[in-house]
């Protein structure tokens, strides 16, 4: 609550063209989505994009897309998500930022996998899988193997469980290693 009112403040300030105010918005969102308040997030990221294309810096606006989608999904609104996880890409591919694209349609490749599109995730994860330029991919290869497990192509599922136990972080070791001790079992 007290983060919230310094947040506030900064945005009463009220300084034109300055993005402290956008910046303000941004983590008032990220602390409404920590606390599961989605409308909340939602509207202030909402602002955040208002006071980006007011700004004509709408290409800066990708994260605040993204987050809603973030939102939309937590509260099973999927159609809506999706929309934004697509404007969120096409606004980072537009403005050449290929960290924040690569970042946004990988999340959206997961995203597909958790509403059970798994055909259209296959598709995103593998391309992003293929990009030389990606350092963590463990998230990718985990969702790939899940999906490849779901098929039943088991050496498919435990090549990339492998590789997520090889390139993540000790929960994505763990949830390998989980992973691949179930299916040994099974």
């Amino acid at each position: 609550p007290r983060a919230l009112k310094c947040f506030q403040k900064a945005i009463e300030i009220n300084i034109p063209h300055n993005d402290l105010q956008i910046k303000a918005y941004n983590q008032m969102g990220s602390l409404f989505m920590y606390q599961g308040l989605h409308d909340e997030a939602i509207k202030v990221n909402r602002n955040a994009i208002k006071l980006y294309i007011q700004q004509g810096k709408e290409n800066k606006a990708s994260y605040a897309y993204r987050d809603i989608a973030r939102m939309y999904g937590q509260k099973n609104q999927p159609d809506s998500a999706l929309w934004y996880y697509e404007k969120a890409c096409h606004i980072a591919l537009n403005n050449h930022d290929s960290t924040r694209y690569v970042g946004i349609l990988s999340e959206l490749g997961c995203f597909h996998y958790d509403i059970g599109n798994l055909d259209t995730a296959k598709q995103i994860l593998q391309e992003m899988a293929r990009k030389p330029y990606i350092r963590n991919k463990s998230n990718i290869y985990s969702y790939l193997g899940n999906i490849h497990e779901h098929a039943q192509q088991w050496d498919s599922a435990r090549h990339y469980w492998n590789k997520s136990m090889q390139t993540g972080n000790i929960h994505k070791k763990y949830e390998s290693y989980v992973r691949l001790g179930w299916m040994e079992k099974k």
